[in-house]
């Protein structure tokens, strides 16, 4: 990921935790009604500071095969020449703040303990970038988390986004009617009975901070449940 942005109204007594995505201030949104606005206009800028980029490419490659042959500086087309000294391109080529990367910058957003907040309220955006989300910044699409201490709760995680899911990271959760829930919701397509969904929670819970990941999208189904990010488990 080349910039990870963070929605929380916790930051600033989470920092260390968080302190090792090297993200800034500005990096950080408070989840207000409008924060899906301002992620979209991040999402725009830095679309558009890409494809100036990618343009500025093209054009010290032509400056370049004008330096190369030998055509005369005054026979060099001045807007060439105006762009090659607005850009420094005689000291090298244009820079990009993610360095020389050939595609366009891929961003991570990060829900953390939005539970309640005015960002989850249906009319704020987050379901339909959430159902969208592969298609923001002209189809380059942006990835998101959503870290909840509740699978469903009033003015929690709306079903459409949980039921749509990619990846699913199951902490210990003692709570029958919310583990219901999860495999009322996660089972539905899947040749796994309750009790072995319960068994492979409790195998991977048996050690401090395991989880059990569900990979919706595994293209072979054997690989859909995993203790961590480490081992598979059996489906059978």
């Amino acid at each position: 990921m080349n910039r990870i942005l963070l929605v929380s109204p916790t930051y600033e007594s989470n920092k260390e935790i968080f302190k090792n995505l090297n993200m800034t201030e500005e990096d950080v949104l408070e989840p207000t009604k409008d924060c899906i606005q301002k992620l979209h206009a991040i999402f725009d800028a830095e679309k558009a500071e890409y494809d100036a980029y990618v343009i500025q490419k093209k054009r010290y490659k032509e400056f370049q095969q004008f330096m190369r042959s030998n055509t005369p500086i005054d026979a060099i087309p001045p807007l060439t020449l105006m762009h090659a000294m607005e850009g420094s391109w005689f000291d090298g080529p244009p820079k990009y703040k993610y360095g020389q990367i050939d595609h366009p910058p891929r961003l991570f957003v990060l829900f953390d303990d939005c539970l309640s907040s005015d960002c989850f309220r249906y009319n704020s955006g987050v379901v339909n970038l959430a159902i969208r989300h592969r298609h923001v910044m002209d189809g380059v699409g942006v990835s998101l988390a959503f870290l909840m201490q509740s699978y469903s709760t009033v003015s929690g995680l709306h079903r459409c986004l949980r039921e749509n899911a990619t990846l699913l990271l199951l902490w210990k959760n003692r709570q029958e009617s919310q583990m219901k829930l999860i495999m009322d919701e996660t089972l539905s397509n899947q040749d796994v009975t309750e009790d072995h969904f319960l068994e492979m929670c409790e195998y991977c819970w048996r050690e401090p901070h395991g989880f059990l990941c569900v990979e919706f999208s595994a293209k072979d189904p054997a690989k859909m449940y995993r203790r961590n990010f480490e081992e598979y488990l059996s489906v059978k």
